[in-house]
């Protein structure tokens, strides 16, 4: 039983160990701010922009990751910038509303709400609207920050505002979605939900609004007349703004269910849990669904199925709605972490960083991933030249490693998709040494051994000292950070072939000759010739 559970236990930990590779996206580059970061980044041009907990709104270079500038505030930044004419305009918690050149961070204007901000800015016509938490949307002219007119819903208003076709749509904490008139601000409707509207932001499609709330529910309200099309409910809070694309609405709530329903009727298409809520929005990027969660996940998802591609794991919240180019998305956490992943990347299984080559060859294989299928891997040695290797989610190489001098190098390994997409620099690598010849081990084992019983194989140093973080490797498997000694019984009859390895050592293998324990049948066939020798004693006396 206890042997069982042991290969079940085994068995799990190989599974949680492969996925942790298969799963994985690789970071490109990480920039780290001094503060949390809610807000979610937009990509204009080359350049990133994205605010932080510390404050500050930051630019940086999509490539690299390199800071061109930042803009300081008195507040906390959980607005998320938008980019019109060459303008970037974001909020603060400091109650302001900035307009800042995007080039060169010089401020053209700002306007007091003399209130917090939780809401984001959005632009149309020349026009900016934002909510604020003295309960008013707020209409300024986008050139000149003056303001034009703003409404009192007399709760605060965290939800970011949606323009279209002359309409201004929102959802308050008083529970009530409002759609006004862009010009005048004029109350065109409102629909009253049962809870408070926070942070979700309605979505736009086909004369359709779509917004959740702390009631748990998905609305899909009439944009003309505010009428209910369909309610999806979803069994806690709301906090995620829907997005709609290719007619699935994409959320997310509090108690860690990522859905997409479908936006004509409102039944579900597929639905994934994550262990903690999520209050990330989405972004689709080819057929890969992004979304971020508080267990620190950024997940990848088939946009169309919901299976699971990848996932990056920040460690923290990630509430920032991720934005990709390409193959690169770009997303903050709660860490203070704004990254750079790739969904094209790859991974080695073997061999280990840090090892020591003895032979003149060695097998590398590991993980590639990606949001469309893998093409190809490509390996290389040092900055050589670029080899296919074998195989594509999991692939493998032998590499010659004769013409490399003793010391230190490098191995690396990209991946390409079937759109030909080919992961950007930097690569995965590892770092190895080469050396012509190593320190031998002192192994003590017996020669054979009888099956079942248990032997004993001592691992020992050039002065002779037990050895500690061996690895050893058997037919039957493998024992990693072994101290010294293990014992060792096979459970097969014939050649017990054992493998042992050590950093700064030379490998070492030899074999134990594993033969049926006789004992019983000797034992056995001498109790019957006593038995016979007795018989006859007492025949001849008789």
């Amino acid at each position: 039983m206890g042997r069982h559970c042991a290969r079940v236990v085994s068995f799990f930990l190989f599974l949680a160990f492969f996925s942790s590779f298969l799963f994985a996206a690789s970071v490109k580059w990480s920039y780290k701010t001094e503060g949390f970061i809610d807000s979610s980044p937009i990509l204009v041009g080359g350049t990133i922009y994205f605010g932080s907990g510390d404050g500050k709104l930051y630019a940086l270079d999509e490539s690299t990751g390199r800071l061109k500038w930042f803009f300081p505030t008195k507040g906390k930044i959980y607005s998320t910038p938008f980019y019109a004419n060459g303008v970037v305009y974001f909020a603060s918690t400091d109650g302001f509303v900035y307009a800042v050149n995007a080039n060169n961070q010089n401020l053209l204007w700002n306007y007091s709400t003399g209130a917090d901000i939780d809401s984001s800015p959005v632009v149309e016509d020349r026009m900016l609207y934002i909510g604020a938490r003295d309960g008013r949307l707020y209409a300024i002219d986008a050139d000149t920050g003056k303001l034009n007119w703003t409404f009192n819903s007399r709760a605060p208003i965290s939800s970011t505002p949606k323009a279209a076709f002359g309409r201004v749509y929102f959802g308050s904490e008083n529970n009530f979605v409002y759609a006004l008139d862009a010009e005048t601000g004029d109350v065109k409707w409102s629909f009253a939900t049962q809870g408070p509207i926070w942070f979700s932001s309605p979505d736009y499609r086909n004369n359709v609004v779509f917004i959740g709330s702390t009631d748990g529910y998905l609305y899909a309200l009439n944009a003309a007349n505010g009428s209910l099309a369909w309610t999806a409910n979803t069994g806690d809070w709301i906090v995620s703004s829907p997005k709609v694309y290719n007619n699935l609405v994409y959320v997310g709530s509090n108690n860690g269910f990522i859905r997409a329903f479908d936006a004509d009727t409102g039944s579900l298409a597929w639905q994934y849990k994550a262990s903690e809520a999520v209050q990330s929005s989405a972004v689709l990027n080819g057929d890969a669904v992004y979304f971020g969660s508080n267990d620190g996940s950024l997940r990848a998802f088939d946009a169309a199925t919901g299976s699971l591609l990848w996932a990056f794991d920040s460690g923290d919240w990630v509430r920032s709605t991720p934005v990709a180019r390409g193959n690169m998305i770009f997303f903050g956490s709660y860490d203070n972490n704004f990254y750079a992943v790739s969904s094209l990347s790859c991974s080695f299984n073997s061999p280990e960083n840090d090892s020591i080559i003895f032979e003149p060859s060695i097998e590398a294989s590991g993980f590639a991933l990606g949001d469309k299928r893998i093409e190809s891997v490509y390996f290389r040695m040092n900055d050589g030249v670029w080899e296919k290797a074998s195989g594509t989610s999991q692939w493998s190489i032998n590499a010659n490693t004769q013409s490399l001098p003793a010391g230190a190098f490098t191995l690396s390994c990209k991946v390409a998709d079937a759109n030909r997409n080919e992961e950007p620099a930097p690569y995965t690598t590892l770092s190895l040494t080469k050396t012509l010849s190593g320190k031998k081990l002192s192994i003590k084992h017996p020669p054979e051994s009888t099956l079942g019983k248990t032997f004993r194989v001592e691992i020992r140093g050039e002065n002779n000292e037990l050895l500690e973080g061996v690895a050893v490797s058997t037919s039957r498997g493998s024992y990693q950070n072994v101290s010294g000694f293990i014992d060792l019984a096979p459970s097969a009859e014939g050649d017990f072939k054992v493998n042992v390895s050590r950093k700064g050592y030379a490998p070492e293998s030899f074999t134990i000759r594993i033969s049926k324990d006789n004992t019983l049948f000797y034992v056995g066939g001498g109790a019957v010739l006593v038995l016979v020798f007795i018989a006859v004693l007492l025949k001849r006396k008789g």
